[in-house]
């Protein structure tokens, strides 16, 4: 009984200021201030959320460079050729840059987007031209063979006339 009535008297206290507090608020509480409150809040998240989108850090912009990876080959044993250069040039002929490959015979070099020609040579290869489409955000991989260049026959020595004088001598003998 006796925590019966521990509890009850822990109780009474409690119930009364509930019951005071909601006497105030009734007496206090008008549409006025009410409405006063809730513009006021209204206002302090408009101009907090205006701050934020303010400062936050922005999305990061998309990309607008793409990327040409070349790879230069011998093109009867595949094998890579390496300080092969590579000039890169718009479709109008103007020269963006000149790269010279790696050891592993590849090249690689970021670009605008837009269409662009290789013009890559090598010595004692025929020189080749390619075009490309570099697409912002993206890899545009070539493998280019080039051909050994052909070397032309040497001019044979004159051919001297054959005379006949030899032969004769050696019947005279």
């Amino acid at each position: 009984m006796a925590e019966v009535d521990l509890e009850q008297s822990r109780e009474a206290p409690s119930r009364a200021q509930g019951a005071r507090f909601r006497r105030t608020v009734r007496q206090h509480a008008s549409l006025h201030r009410f409405q006063a409150l809730v513009g006021l809040l209204a206002g302090m998240l408009s101009i907090s959320g205006a701050f934020y989108s303010y400062t936050r850090p922005l999305a990061p912009p998309p990309p607008t460079t793409g990327e040409i990876v070349a790879l230069v080959q011998d093109e009867r044993s595949s094998r890579p050729l390496t300080g092969a250069s590579i000039e890169v040039v718009t479709v109008k002929d103007a020269a963006i840059v000149t790269t010279l490959l790696t050891q592993n015979g590849r090249a690689r070099q970021a670009l605008k987007e837009g269409i662009y020609r290789l013009r890559v040579t090598y010595p004692r290869f025929d020189p080749q031209v390619r075009q490309v489409l570099v697409v912002s955000g993206q890899t545009s991989r070539l493998r280019i063979g080039l051909a050994l260049h052909p070397v032309p026959p040497r001019p044979e020595e004159a051919k001297r006339p054959v005379s006949n004088f030899g032969a004769i001598r050696r019947i005279f003998q």
